[in-house]
């Protein structure tokens, strides 16, 4: 009985090695090529915006110019950086 198991065992294993080797995920530097046009300056240029729209929002008189400004430069910022970095993850793994 104990060659019969041993026996199967080893024809599991030969079965196994027939299998194909799956196939090798794109490196990170092709992951990586256009991250600075696809996501910084996307970022930067919603940041800029951003400081635009709090220069000339309404509230910017009650919590101060630099307070607001730096508040809309950073949400619109953070908005756009995560929306592309979205998207360049998506494209990525179609």
């Amino acid at each position: 009985m104990v060659n019969s198991s041993s026996s199967s065992s080893t024809s599991s294993v030969d079965k196994t090695s027939d299998v194909a080797a799956p196939t090798p995920s794109p490196s990170s530097s092709s992951f990586l090529d256009g991250w600075k046009e696809r996501i910084f300056y996307p970022t930067i240029l919603g940041g800029i915006v951003g400081g635009a729209v709090g220069a000339v929002s309404k509230h910017r008189q009650v919590h101060g110019l630099a307070n607001i400004s730096a508040t809309y430069a950073t949400n619109f910022a953070i908005v756009s950086g995560c929306y592309c970095g979205k998207s360049l993850i998506i494209v990525q793994s179609i």
